[in-house]
């Protein structure tokens, strides 16, 4: 039996069906046929024909319903408590593997005093292969895609409610075609090869080496758009270069324009770039106008040029939940997991037929190959049907889907009722677990605005809360008045957090501490500087939580407080100013 296959043990018993030896049978007993020639018309075994037909119909029904083989050693109820335990647990993201799966059997079967062959304190591969074929309609065995705790828990009825809502307003308002249904996101691409396939090498072999590109850790951003009817706008690629170099756009694809940064990674003004490039290529009016669904990155939904524009040229852009990309973002679902996969498949041929290594201007041809390959109105048209943009579909998600909808079911109890039969007794009383209640708050914090339509006030609103951060910025300073000021090395801890004691930490000569106490000598603490950032602190470029990116070296805005990777802002300086303060 092949590895992953759930199918028969022993494929040569019962091949025939049911079905065909009842009507051999009834041939034999109308007398329209004998044993032999029921037995070749059927494919039924002669002598299978010959004793059934010799038996009562009821003797016969009730062999052929019995199952082959030996009982299961799990009763059928407690089998069915365990599926639903593994679903359960799945929803909630805490997903079984198979090993899981065996000690979990072997518990049960002790706890309710089951007879069991099982060693080790688990079940065996014979046993978790029979229960998965005789629940292959319910279970199968998968490789997982890694989901953030934010997306899994930020994933909310409340939140994709709203979405859909604003979505069908704007529907009621405007009347889009599908051609005139956006969807843009942008995307990193590695310049590295990021997924190997395997290969075939010498049995027994325990190293094997494959070529590789030398150029680790350079990223470039590649913002990405398509219709709901599969039609696509030319890219904008962002190179990891302080200068634009018209080699780098080398074998780009057709339509496609470039722009350079120092991080790769997008910014509000590359974005702006952008926004005017679709404008000329898609031409939304007044008759025709135009629905743009995007994130909610702050290049995009703070971004004052974005916004002017699409005011001015009849542009509508609607905003995604935060975290929900995932499953509401079309590009998501369908173009860009396919599009990195062929991108990777690109270097790995490139790096066969040639014998120098991969440069950063031969990223553009490559990228080309790639997405002329995934670059087809069907899978544009299946990512908007899959997220339910077009057609228009607010209930494409099920209950399962949010999570916080299948923990309001209490574990504790669902647990208690896997273990049916099991009582422990303590002086002749059944002890009992405890549940605890989680208590509401009495007064919860305001939720953010999960997803947003831009209307001709937002311009207006985002120039008076920076007017109005202005003054309280200049409120708090006057109040708390000069502090002392601090040392290089004190704000070099508080500035970069991935300095650790003993890890990679180069020394400091004292000209570099006189140089860094000299740049510091005007900045002023207040509240709002921390020596880290939260957990839950997002990069002011790439949204990445401080949590999963703790290793990085972040950078603070010491006008606005924000926090940002070093790599996104292209510098490690200690008196930075986000591009937003700056203007």
């Amino acid at each position: 039996m092949e590895k992953g296959s759930f199918g028969a043990l022993n494929p040569k018993r019962r091949q025939w069906k049911s079905a065909d030896l009842i009507k051999a049978i009834a041939a034999v007993k109308n007398g329209k046929m004998g044993y032999l020639k029921a037995a070749k018309t059927f494919q039924v075994p002669k002598g299978t024909v010959e004793r059934h037909a010799k038996m009562d119909e009821s003797q016969s029904n009730a062999i052929l319903s019995k199952r082959l083989g030996r009982p299961p050693v799990l009763s059928e109820e407690l089998e069915n408590k365990l599926v639903q335990y593994a679903l359960t647990m799945e929803s909630k993201f805490y997903r079984l593997t198979r090993r899981d799966l065996e000690y979990m059997a072997h518990q049960l079967a002790e706890a309710n005093n089951v007879p069991n062959p099982f060693r080790d304190q688990k079940a065996g591969k014979n046993w978790f292969y029979g229960f998965m074929r005789r629940h292959s309609d319910k279970l199968s065995l998968r490789k997982p895609t890694g989901t953030s705790f934010a997306r899994a828990y930020d994933f909310t009825r409340l939140n994709v409610e709203t979405f859909y809502d604003n979505l069908e307003n704007v529907y009621e308002k405007h009347r889009f075609t599908p051609d005139r249904i956006l969807n843009v996101d942008e995307t990193e691409i590695a310049i590295v090869q990021t997924k190997t396939p395997k290969i075939l090498t010498l049995k027994d072999k325990r190293q094997i080496g494959a070529l590789t590109v030398p150029e680790r850790g350079k990223l470039m951003t590649v913002v990405i758009a398509m219709t709901a009817a599969g039609q696509f706008v030319p890219p904008l690629m962002i190179f990891p270069h302080k200068l634009m170099n018209p080699q780098l756009m080398r074998g780009a694809p057709a339509g496609a324009i470039g722009a350079v940064h120092p991080s790769g990674w997008i910014q509000t003004n590359l974005f702006t770039q952008w926004f005017k490039h679709m404008i000329n290529t898609l031409q939304p009016s007044a008759e025709s106008p135009l629905l743009v669904v995007m994130d909610g990155h702050n290049s995009h939904t703070r971004n004052v040029d974005v916004i002017e524009l699409a005011l001015k040229h009849h542009v509508v852009i609607l905003t995604i939940p935060p975290h929900s990309s995932h499953k509401l973002q079309p590009l998501d679902k369908t173009f860009i997991g396919a599009l990195k996969a062929n991108y990777s498949e690109e270097i790995r041929l490139w790096n066969r037929r040639h014998t120098r290594p991969l440069a950063v201007f031969d990223v553009a041809e490559l990228f080309n190959n790639a997405y002329v390959k995934v670059q087809r109105a069907s899978v544009a048209i299946n990512g908007f049907r899959e997220t339910g943009i077009y057609p228009f579909n607010r209930h494409i998600f099920t209950d399962a889907d949010f999570i916080e909808e299948v923990n309001q079911v209490g574990e504790t109890d669902f647990h208690q009722q896997l273990i049916v039969s099991v009582q422990q007794e303590t002086d002749g009383e059944t002890v009992k677990p405890e549940v605890i209640e989680s208590k509401e708050m009495e007064n919860p914090p305001p939720l953010p605005s999960s997803s947003m339509i831009v209307t001709q006030d937002y311009p207006d609103q985002l120039v008076a809360d920076a007017e109005q951060k202005k003054i309280s910025d200049v409120k708090v300073s006057a109040k708390r008045g000069r502090k002392r000021k601090s040392s290089g090395d004190e704000v070099a801890r508080t500035l970069t957090t991935s300095r650790r004691r003993g890890r990679g930490h180069p020394r400091s000569t004292s000209s570099d501490k006189r140089m860094e106490t000299s740049d510091l000598s005007d900045l002023e603490e207040t509240e709002e500087l921390k020596k880290h950032p939260d957990p839950r602190d997002e990069c002011l470029f790439c949204e990445a939580m401080y949590e999963d990116q703790i290793k990085e070296p972040w950078v603070q805005c010491i006008s606005c407080f924000s926090w940002a990777h070093s790599g996104c802002v292209g510098e490690i300086s200690y008196k930075w100013v986000c591009d937003y303060c700056k203007n």
